[in-house]
């Protein structure tokens, strides 16, 4: 019956990060991308927890192909 909320702030500059290193999630995985992700956990029983994210973000800014992304996962985690 546990709640935890979390947002973080990104910005990746173009070719600021080894390719091999950037978060695949985040604005889908590439460089150039800035944005925001809201994160949601809730404990449903003992050992089974709820996640969600929400990915709001935007790739290529500040070039003429800006483009949004935005993406939503749900996951159900059970820990032993």
């Amino acid at each position: 019956g546990k709640f935890e909320f979390g947002a973080l702030y990104q910005e990746v500059e173009k070719d600021a990060v080894l390719g091999a290193l950037t978060d695949s999630d985040f604005a889908g995985g590439s460089t150039q991308g800035n944005g925001a992700q809201l994160r949601v956990a809730y404990g449903l029983a003992k050992n089974w927890t709820f996640n969600g994210q929400y990915f709001i973000n935007t790739r290529n800014f500040d070039t003429a192909s800006e483009l949004d992304y935005n993406r939503l996962q749900l996951d159900l985690n059970y820990k032993f």
